[in-house]
């Protein structure tokens, strides 16, 4: 189960965790690569899930999805 949720976040460029952790916090995080693409960071959002539902969290991620793109810009990653 664990490698096909691995194999979905990198598919999608995105993970999330709704309560997986703590019981009422919701999060949404992306990678930030070196120039070499590798994982230097991540992005993330997170709230209480009573504020940052699953439709929140997945509306914010095309936001998420760019800036996490832009910083990995400006280490160097050129995406192929």
């Amino acid at each position: 189960a664990l490698a096909s949720e691995i194999a979905l976040v990198r598919e999608r460029g995105w993970a999330h965790a709704f309560g997986e952790r703590e019981p009422d916090l919701s999060a949404v995080a992306a990678p930030v690569r070196s120039s070499r693409g590798e994982l230097e960071a991540i992005v993330a959002l997170q709230g209480p899930s009573s504020r940052f539902d699953a439709a929140a969290a997945e509306a914010a991620v095309p936001l998420l999805l760019e800036h996490a793109a832009a910083i990995s810009a400006e280490l160097g990653w050129r995406q192929t």
